[in-house]
Order: structure tokens, then sequence, then C-alpha cells
């Protein structure tokens, strides 16, 4: 498999797409909460934090060895470069529940159970929590 590269918004146009795109996922995450999509909406939260994130990294080593790589992966990047301004543990916890909500709606834990109206209305927290998190580590990403 042939390792894909992300595209740098060093150009004009370059960045009017991601600005573009950036507006249209965050376009889609509102109509997604509004409609009661909240496992679409932490999706796209995923993909536009993620995007970030390799963004950061990318400017910050002049590496683009994290071109599309996992959230879990972008974390352990920020770890090795030992960065102090991006919110790392913020964004495991988020990552976690992520992976909890997208990965674990149908498994039942030993002595936890919950219903699924319960655990698909905590959803929207995540999701709420992810917009969030992006407009911080966004915010981090423009200094």
């Amino acid at each position: 498999m042939v390792k894909r590269e992300r595209q740098i918004a060093n150009t004009s146009q370059y960045g009017k797409e991601r600005y573009c795109t950036y507006t249209d996922v965050i376009k889609r995450y509102h109509q997604a909460l509004a409609n009661g999509y909240y496992l679409e909406a932490i999706t796209l939260m995923e993909s536009i934090i993620s995007d970030r994130l390799e963004s950061y990294l990318i400017r910050m080593t002049s590496d683009n060895k994290y071109s599309f790589n996992t959230l879990g992966q972008l974390i352990q990047g920020l770890t090795c470069i030992g960065d102090t301004h991006m919110p790392v543990s913020d964004i495991l916890i988020w990552k976690n529940n992520r992976n909890a909500f997208l990965h674990e709606m149908a498994k039942i834990e030993d002595g936890k159970y919950r219903d699924f109206g319960t655990k698909y209305s905590d959803a929207k927290n995540c999701a709420d929590e992810g917009y969030e998190l992006f407009r911080k580590i966004d915010a981090i990403c423009r200094k």
C-alpha cells in the first residue's frame, strides 16, 4: 500500500480548498447534531481534529510521516516531540470516549448495563466535547 501524503495548504488554492472543506464539515456537524445523528457528529469531529493535528505535527517536525495517521498515532507524535502546547491529555480522553461510542454501542460491560437510548444520548456530549476540543486545537494551530 502506498503511503498517502497530506495536501499542505501552502498556496492560496490549497488554503481555500481546506477552508471550504472545514466549513462543510462544521456545517454537516451542526446538521448531524440537530437531527440526532450523534455518531456521525463524533466521526466528523475526529476527522477534523486529526487533520489539524496532522498539520501541526508536519509543521513542527517538517516531516510528512504524520499524513493520514490515526488519532492514536497523532497523539503519540505529540508525545514524541514533547509538545507542551497541545492539550494531549484532553485529546487522549476524548479519543477514548469516541472509541467507546463508535465501537462499543452494542457491547455490555460486566456489571455496568446501560440501555442503548442512554448510551446514544450520552454520545451527544462526546460530539459537543469534540467540537470544543477542535476549537481549542485550531486556535493553537493558528498561532
